[in-house]
């Protein structure tokens, strides 16, 4: 799980800094005036937005992955207790039977 943690900041780190060379490249472009280089800029984004392994892909399959990984290690972590829980009871009731006391169930009365 901390490997896809990793690759989640660094894909993220990533965007961030794409999406900040995107912004300043249309700014210049706002500058200038030139709204149709702005329309071609987006369009071209948008087709490697698009791409099978695109960096915005990757990022989301990542922390898609991440959260699922997170899921089955908390069901693991719940199931644990519930074992626990469980084996610790049939341990007291264990205990309190080798000390002489009877379990208290319906038959036993």
């Amino acid at each position: 799980m901390t490997q896809l943690s990793e690759w989640a900041d660094q894909y993220r780190a990533e965007l961030e800094k794409q999406s900040s060379v995107r912004a300043s490249q249309v700014e210049s472009l706002l500058i200038a005036g030139d709204y149709e280089a702005i329309r071609e800029w987006l369009q071209e984004w948008e087709s490697e937005d698009k791409a099978p392994n695109s960096l915005q892909k990757r990022y989301r399959e990542t922390r898609k992955e991440l959260k699922k990984e997170r899921y089955r290690q908390r069901q693991q972590q719940l199931y644990g207790e519930v074992i626990d829980k469980i084996t610790g009871k049939a341990s007291a009731q264990a205990t309190n039977q080798d000390a002489g006391f009877l379990p208290t169930t319906d038959f036993n009365r």
